[in-house]
């Protein structure tokens, strides 16, 4: 691997200082450009880090120790399912960063892009055959999203953020984590969508009705 990868590995399993973070080589910059035209990602565009896959069972082992119970307190959720990622996403199009594959059916029906759609073209359209390098293009992409939704418990996501303060500053950009407050605010946004759906559906009946009668 690369000194990239050692010094990110190095910042949490050695607990290396962080107070100097390394800038992302000329070929990681270019890759990230690259596929960024590639998938046509245009604002605003929602990234969601679904830390899946290995983290179903990391999450359980972890029950029990108090950094793990003092975030899942304050309302923090670790493993979510892939279903409910739609709860979490103000917009359509984006970008799910994945390490086990989304249900297609959700990624047509909201034309997200996938971690697979990165790799693929970190490989093809910018040359690069790396996972690290396509890791860190995922962190970019995702960093430079208008609204992103990280996983409080991955490292990876809290690189993702640290590098989104960095390109953007504060403002003007919102950065969220999975929350059981915000999946609410999902699920009542789903609920009022549907019913305004079903009213409207409604109206247009009665006035069918009325063009009958």
């Amino acid at each position: 691997c690369n000194d990239e990868t050692l010094y990110f590995d190095g910042l949490y399993t050695n607990k290396l200082p962080t107070h100097h973070w390394p800038k992302f080589s000329a070929a990681v910059l270019r890759a990230h450009r690259l596929v960024r035209d590639h998938l046509g990602l245009q604002a605003p565009y929602t990234c969601l880090h679904l830390r899946n896959g290995d983290f179903a069972e990391a999450c359980h082992k972890w029950r029990g120790q108090k950094w793990f119970e003092t975030l899942e307190a304050k309302g923090f959720l670790c493993d979510v399912p892939p279903e409910e990622l739609p709860l979490f996403a103000n917009t359509s199009g984006g970008l799910v960063l994945s390490r086990a594959p989304v249900n297609p059916s959700l990624v047509e029906r909201y034309g997200w892009r996938t971690s697979a759609e990165v790799a693929t073209a970190t490989r093809l359209q910018a040359g690069v055959d790396d996972p690290a390098v396509a890791a860190f293009v995922e962190q970019l992409l995702c960093a430079d999203a208008d609204d992103i939704v990280l996983n409080m418990f991955s490292t990876f996501s809290r690189h993702i953020a640290r590098i989104r303060t960095e390109r953007h500053g504060e403002q003007g950009f919102r950065t969220h984590y999975f929350k059981r407050s915000l999946r609410a605010k999902g699920v009542a946004a789903e609920g009022q969508f549907a019913a305004e759906g079903g009213a409207a559906a409604g109206l247009g009946d009665a006035a069918g009705q009325g063009v009958a009668a």
